[in-house]
């Protein structure tokens, strides 16, 4: 699963939605491969901290990662 970090839910842009997001989806598959992207540097700490794979939309290697991954 790939998603971004920052998205609309309940109504209301919610920062940290892929991570809840990522945690439903591994409470009913937790071998599917999640990878969140975001540009905000932190949340590549707290992807590791939640065992989830992390991608740096700014980064200049970008697809490049997104499509080893």
């Amino acid at each position: 699963m790939i998603s971004d970090v920052r998205f609309p839910r309940g109504g209301e842009e919610d920062p940290l939605a892929g991570f809840a997001l990522a945690q439903a989806i591994r409470a009913d598959n937790p071998e599917l491969p999640i990878v969140l992207e975001s540009a905000d540097a932190e949340n590549a700490m707290r992807a590791v901290r939640h065992g989830l794979h992390y991608l740096d939309k700014t980064s200049p290697n970008f697809l490049r990662t997104l499509r080893v991954f």
